[in-house]
């Protein structure tokens, strides 16, 4: 029977994208996931079937098997500090110790008063162009009075305390980013670059498109996909990939849901406007943990090869790093930058983000004065399907994911980060926070009201779910578990062999 050819990873001299079973067998592709290269994202060369060969071609240089430390699990990080309850007691930690940590301090705050400038703005020109009626107790969730939603759209103003706690988080959320630079736990970001021509044509793209994105929320249009999305959730223009059902939604509300390029363009500033210029500090808090675990590797030594009295410890190697979904670049350009030798596999089901992802790599890279490399790459694929062999990969990050899948979806994501990872890696997870943070932290958050307010259906279920058993469910240890303001950092290992 002709075999289809092969989708092909970037930088990876077509290593086919067919998964490979503990006990050797070439695993099944899940219906309606097959990946097929993309003109929109093509990410590599096309091969007949006749080239493409048997399913068991090894690994490209950068995933294939490398030597293995076993040891005991390495110590977690330090624990997060508490978040301030004040204005001054977060002032007060905001005392950078480098000149790297002040010129961010610096920076960074002037980015979060560009980004609040620009939500106030987009909502009065929703205002305007709705001439909404001052909201009361009956109205739909995400205009009542009293939740955070409030903030993001026209509303009445929140409680004094409401604000005092959002002030005071967000500060203590930029007084740990500035420690975790001055730590060199990550370099300084180039702030100063990532944002400003960009930024500014994105907001404005956000602010002209917020009147249809309320337009969309006062009429519950969460289905309101593109047109080239065809039967059977197939794209049109995309090369054909089935995307899965739950995928085929606005999330956020936002137009055409993740399926365009405009779409991807403009999400990075969606989601900065929606956390005043925080998202790139909270995604970066799961580099935390990543460099600890990282630290404590290089420090351990690799395996020892011999025996009698000569035995020698080989040095381990960079770890190798899965970033799912890379989304439209996120946290990739401080990941990339806080790894340099690190090969990096950036993985979307998206091919218009993942095309986006690319860019920003790109541009934030020359940015700082380094050029792009090879190392990293990008592959498009389902989180629940990813096309790797089994132990590909050494640590596995994952930014706002979890919240967006239906439960049955989650575990077996968890499942194929099992799968992927290798003895004595670790899993880390950035994403909301869970009821747990919220009845101890006193965050202005109605959970329901915020999933209405942004189309966020399946995050009900992931406000409770407990994440350590899930974790424990797939063979995973807990590592370590912080807050950064309303996000959460959670991390895991898989014991070593």
């Amino acid at each position: 029977m002709a075999m289809a050819p092969p989708a092909f990873v970037s930088g990876t001299r077509g290593w086919p994208l067919s998964r490979r079973g503990s006990a050797g067998r070439a695993s099944a592709r899940r219906p309606g996931l097959v990946i097929r290269p993309s003109p929109v994202a093509r990410v590599g060369p096309t091969m007949s079937a006749a080239t493409a060969g048997p399913l068991r071609r090894r690994a490209p240089p950068s995933l294939a098997a490398r030597p293995r430390h076993a040891s005991l699990p390495p110590p977690p990080p330090p624990p997060a500090p508490p978040l301030p309850r004040s204005i001054a007691a977060a002032v007060g930690a905001l005392t950078p110790t480098t000149p790297d940590g002040a010129a961010y301090m610096a920076t960074a705050a002037t980015r979060v008063g560009f980004f609040l400038a620009g939500r106030l703005a987009s909502a009065a020109l929703v205002a305007a162009t709705t001439h909404a009626a001052a909201p009361t107790a009956s109205s739909p969730p995400h205009e009542r009075p009293g939740a955070l939603a409030s903030l993001f759209y026209p509303g009445p103003v929140p409680t004094a305390p409401a604000f005092g706690w959002l002030a005071a988080a967000v500060a203590g959320l930029l007084a740990a980013d500035a420690a975790n630079i001055d730590a060199r736990v990550y370099p300084r970001p180039p702030l100063t670059t990532r944002s400003p021509r960009h930024a500014a044509s994105a907001l404005a793209s956000y602010v002209a498109d917020a009147p249809a994105v309320a337009a969309r929320q006062a009429s519950n249009a969460v289905r309101d996909v593109p047109a080239r999305v065809g039967a059977g959730g197939r794209g049109v223009d995309d090369g054909g990939v089935a995307y899965p059902n739950y995928y085929l939604r606005n999330f956020h509300h936002q137009t055409d849901g993740y399926l365009s390029t405009a779409s991807a363009a403009r999400y990075a500033v969606q989601v900065e406007m929606l956390f005043f210029g925080t998202a790139d500090m909270m995604r970066r808090q799961g580099l935390v943990p990543l460099h600890a675990w990282a630290t404590a590797r290089a420090a351990g030594g690799g395996r020892t090869r011999g025996g009698g009295g000569s035995r020698l410890r080989l040095r381990p190697t960079p770890p190798r790093i899965l970033n799912v979904p890379v989304g439209p670049g996120g946290v990739l350009p401080d990941l990339a930058a806080a790894h340099p030798a690190s090969p990096i596999v950036n993985v979307d089901i998206s091919p218009y983000y993942l095309a986006q992802a690319r860019a920003t790599y790109t541009s934030t890279t020359a940015a700082a004065g380094r050029s792009p490399t090879a190392r990293v790459s990008f592959v498009r694929a389902a989180a629940e399907a990813l096309p790797f062999p089994d132990a590909s990969f050494d640590a596995v990050l994952s930014v706002y994911l979890l919240h967006e899948l239906p439960p049955a979806v989650r575990s077996a994501v968890f499942a194929e980060w099992a799968r992927v990872l290798a003895p004595g890696g670790l899993v880390v997870v950035v994403d909301s926070v869970q009821a747990a943070e919220v009845a101890a932290g006193g965050l202005p958050l109605d959970p329901a009201r915020f999933a209405a307010s942004f189309h966020e259906p399946f995050y009900g279920t992931y406000h409770s779910t407990d994440f350590d058993a899930l974790a424990a469910a797939h063979g995973l240890i807990p590592y370590d578990t912080r807050q950064a303001f309303l996000s959460k950092v959670m991390s895991w290992t898989k014991p070593s062999a």
